[in-house]
This record gives structure tokens, C-alpha cells and sequence, in this order.
């Protein structure tokens, strides 16, 4: 029934160029608040906020969030020593009584 695929991988240098635009206010508002019936005024904001983040990651240098750093920061990245071995069974998972 099901068939076992590789998924589709592209090598890192066939992976095409990210390219950030600013939303599409007007769009954005139609789509929510014509069609799903958001409040227009906090979709608006929300617009506002991006475009308002977006020119403040565009000023250079190092750039902190509220808490002070990037979340990438607060952690190291380190290589296993070794790999899990294949032969210790995982944890069992408590289970329901049935009644």
C-alpha cells in the first residue's frame, strides 16, 4: 500500500537564494479581515510590528531580542562523544489501566 520513497534532497548549492519582502499590508487585510473576519486594526499592527523589526535586523552589529541575547546563543553546540547504542532498549512509557 505504501511505498517506501527517498524524499527529493537538493545539495546545499542548489538550495535557491531566500529573498525577505515586506508583507503585503492591503492583501494581508483582505484575505483576514474581508475573508476571516480578523479585526483589521490588530492586523494592521501586526504589519506595522514586522516592517518594524525588519529595519532594526537591517542596522548591522550584534542585534538582541528582549532578553538580551538570540535564543542561539544560549546554548553550545557540542558532538556526541558516541552515538546512542542500538542495543539498550528505550524507556517503556507508563500505560492506562483499562476499567
Amino acid at each position: 500500500m505504501f511505498r517506501a520513497t527517498e524524499p527529493k534532497v537538493l545539495a546545499a548549492a542548489e538550495v535557491p537564494g531566500m529573498k525577505w519582502n515586506p508583507p503585503d499590508t492591503e492583501g494581508l487585510v483582505k484575505f483576514l479581515v474581508e475573508e476571516k473576519s480578523f479585526n483589521e486594526d490588530r492586523v494592521r499592527k501586526a504589519a506595522e510590528r514586522i516592517n518594524a523589526s525588519r529595519s532594526k535586523s537591517n542596522q548591522g552589529g550584534v542585534q538582541k531580542s528582549a532578553l538580551g541575547t538570540h535564543l542561539e546563543d544560549c546554548f553550545e553546540n557540542i558532538a556526541c562523544a558516541e552515538p546512542p547504542s542500538a542495543s539498550t532498549p528505550p524507556a517503556a512509557s507508563p500505560t492506562k489501566a483499562h476499567s
